[in-house]
């Protein structure tokens, strides 16, 4: 009777997503990646966007995940009321890579679009729907694969047996179609950091992705649809005073049946006390909990149009044995150019 290498068992593991219900990239800094979290968020981004996101988990192992995005978004046209706008756009891509030698590759790019509609006696609630469409692309690469029709009884692997490789594909493509909602609530007059007025605001959010469940089996004889992914997210900010807030949030995801929540709050410092535009100082400290999996601190700053975050996971699931409680962890940087007059439309970090 055979026997699985450790070098072997890694391919095993790492080659399931792709034969199975694959679960989708997610980021810990959900927040920083707005686009990819929900397509209604676009009709919060008041200002020109670029953004970029880096994620890199279990590297303790020797064979990590990595996920990157770059996203761009706008906001397009002007409601007079409020002299907001009443439309976003966006363009966002990624790329995530697993195996130990990079055998398994997702990509994908994504159009989205996102309209307003403003109600309130004060204009002081917002209602946004989103819809995004793209493609997602799988890659993978057999050469540094081993196979069990491969397995000699007398030699152990050989290499110079045929594989099983024939059976699958090694690059497929499928259109994806996502939709979300978002509604916000913020009184104060401008949306930002330095007004005055009320010291409540709040946010909740719900996106469904994949909604067309394409066929993402490599395998060419089955067919395998991908699993409709659901968000639901949320939060509120309170004022303490003129430079400190205090933002609870959670984000619950279900896919299949896989469940995610992330609960958790941020502080945010600003060291601006005027009536300008820009806010040229902001720091955030935050801390979250996805349940049964890991901790996770998160820290950045603004500094006029630039923002920079970092982010460490600290694993608590049964995996922490094997990776000593190591994680992942995130970086994210945007920039913005200012369009708008309002500073923010509801509570998330370094926005």
């Amino acid at each position: 009777m055979g026997y699985i290498q450790p070098k072997q068992l890694w391919y095993v593991l790492l080659f399931i997503p792709y034969l199975s219900s694959a679960q989708d990239a997610h980021f810990s800094q959900y927040y920083a990646s707005s686009t990819y979290l929900n397509p209604a968020l676009l009709g919060a981004e008041k200002d020109i966007c670029f953004g970029i996101n880096y994620r890199s988990q279990w590297t303790s192992m020797g064979t990590p995940f990595t996920t990157g995005q770059f996203s761009f978004s706008m906001p397009v046209g002007k409601n007079s009321p409020v002299d907001i706008h009443r439309n976003g756009i966006g363009i966002s891509a990624y790329t995530d890579v697993a195996g130990e030698s990079k055998q398994f590759k997702t990509n994908g790019v994504y159009l989205s679009f996102a309209h307003d509609l403003v109600f309130g006696k004060k204009y002081n609630q917002i209602v946004s729907f989103g819809g995004q469409a793209g493609f997602i692309q799988k890659r993978i690469s057999y050469n540094h694969l081993q196979w069990g029709s491969q397995y000699d009884p007398v030699m152990g692997f050989n290499p110079g047996l045929v594989s099983s490789a024939s059976q699958f594909s090694d690059q497929l493509t499928m259109p994806v179609i996502s939709y979300g909602i978002m509604w916000y609530y913020n009184p104060r007059k401008n949306f930002s950091y330095t007004d005055s007025g009320n010291s409540f605001s709040s946010f909740l959010g719900f996106a469904a992705s994949n909604l067309n469940r394409p066929n993402e089996s490599m395998l060419k004889s089955e067919s395998n649809r991908l699993p409709v992914l659901y968000k639901l997210h949320g939060g509120a900010e309170w004022k303490l005073s003129q430079s400190f807030y205090i933002s609870p949030n959670f984000l619950a995801m279900r896919q299949n049946n896989a469940t995610q929540v992330n609960i958790g709050y941020y502080v945010t410092y600003t060291t601006h006390s005027g009536k300008a535009i820009n806010v040229p100082y902001n720091f955030m400290l935050g801390g979250w909990y996805r349940v049964k999996d890991s901790f996770i601190f998160s820290t950045g700053v603004q500094v006029k149009n630039y923002s920079f975050g970092f982010s460490y996971d600290m694993n608590i699931s049964s995996l922490r044995y094997y990776t000593r409680s190591r994680g992942a962890y995130e970086i994210s940087i945007a920039y913005r150019i200012n369009k708008e007059s309002q500073i923010r439309r509801y509570s998330t970090p370094l926005m």
